[in-house]
C-alpha cells in the first residue's frame, strides 16, 4: 500500500520525486519540505507559523500551519503506537489503507477549497 503525491507545480512535484527516490522519506527530508512549504507560504503571505497576526486570512494561514504540523505529528505517534502494539501485518496494511482515505479526504478538501481560488 502507497499514497503518491504529484503536483503541477514543476519545482514541488521534482522535489516529491526526489524525496520519493528511495521509498522513504527520511526526517531530514521531512523537515526540509516543512521549511520550504512554511518558505513559500512567508514569500506569498509575509505570514510565518508563529505570527500573531492582525488580519482574518493571516490568522487562518497561522491555523492552517499548525494544523499541518499536528497532523504530520499525529500520523509520527500513530506509527509509533502500531509499532508498539505489534500489529499483525495484515491489521497493519488496514491501517494504512484507513490513513490513506483520511489523506483523501484532505486533498478532497483543497480541491473543494483552495484549489477553486
Amino acid at each position: 500500500m502507497s499514497l503518491i503525491l504529484t503536483s503541477s507545480n514543476k519545482a514541488l512535484d521534482a522535489y516529491l520525486r526526489r524525496i520519493d527516490s528511495d521509498d522513504s522519506t527520511s526526517p531530514v527530508e521531512l523537515q526540509a519540505i516543512r521549511d520550504q512549504a512554511d518558505e513559500h507560504v512567508n514569500a506569498v503571505t509575509g505570514v510565518t507559523a508563529n505570527a500573531d497576526s492582525l488580519t482574518p486570512l493571516g490568522k487562518a494561514i497561522v491555523q492552517l500551519l499548525a494544523e499541518a504540523d499536528a497532523m504530520v505529528e499525529g500520523m509520527q505517534r500513530v506509527a509509533i503506537e502500531a509499532r508498539r502494539a505489534k500489529l499483525l501485518p495484515d491489521r497493519r496494511e488496514e491501517l494504512k489503507e484507513a490513513i490513506e482515505h483520511q489523506i483523501g479526504y484532505v486533498v478532497a478538501g483543497y480541491q473543494s477549497s483552495i484549489q477553486r481560488l
